[in-house]
């Protein structure tokens, strides 16, 4: 059988060999493939399995990057255009699984990864061992997640409590509880 067959309408396969050709079924036709990322092919497929390439252009505050496997969101960043030399990006950056933070600095024009978030309200049902699980009020898909995952804001947690979790890859980057909440 076909892609189109296997996996749907628009997905491309990969290519058995380094000069091999990359089938759209979607469109009818195919895209040469050629390994580096820099290639027209590699980007197209790159956006159909879920990677975003961009460059330092695109930094704005509060945009996820993937740098050395985590994710990492945009704190700050400033273009300096040095009299003598290249230009480079300063960035501060915060690691959104642990939530430590660190500079870095860039080339201006260097490529990287951008980190395609999901964001979901979901509703805080109950506590068993060291796992919460959470609910999602429009399917009812119940999801467990460690203290770990939650950190320190899992003390403030009560029955019934909105919040909003954020995943990449269907893994649980971060829960955010409301800004304010009523304790008795």
């Amino acid at each position: 059988p076909n892609a189109a067959a296997r996996h749907g309408p628009g997905v491309v396969d990969t290519p058995p060999g380094p000069h091999a050709s990359v089938r759209c079924s979607a469109m009818g036709f195919a895209l040469p493939f050629f390994p580096n990322r820099s290639s027209a092919s590699w980007r197209f497929g790159a956006a159909l399995r879920g990677i975003w390439l961009m460059d330092t252009s695109g930094f704005r505050n509060g945009l996820s990057i993937i740098m050395e496997g985590e994710v990492y969101q945009i704190i700050e960043f400033q273009h300096v255009k040095p009299g003598k030399g290249g230009a480079f990006v300063r960035s501060k950056l915060k690691k959104l699984a642990t939530g430590q933070t660190l500079e870095k600095t860039w080339r201006a024009g260097e490529k990287m990864d951008q980190a395609i978030l999901d964001r979901v309200r979901m509703t805080f049902l109950y506590s068993q061992d060291d796992e919460y699980v959470f609910m999602h009020p429009e399917t009812f898909d119940q999801v467990p997640i460690s203290a770990k995952a939650i950190g320190s804001q899992v003390k403030y947690l009560k029955d019934n409590t909105e919040v909003e979790v954020c995943f990449h890859n269907d893994r649980v980057l971060t829960v955010e509880l409301p800004s304010s909440m009523e304790f008795e």
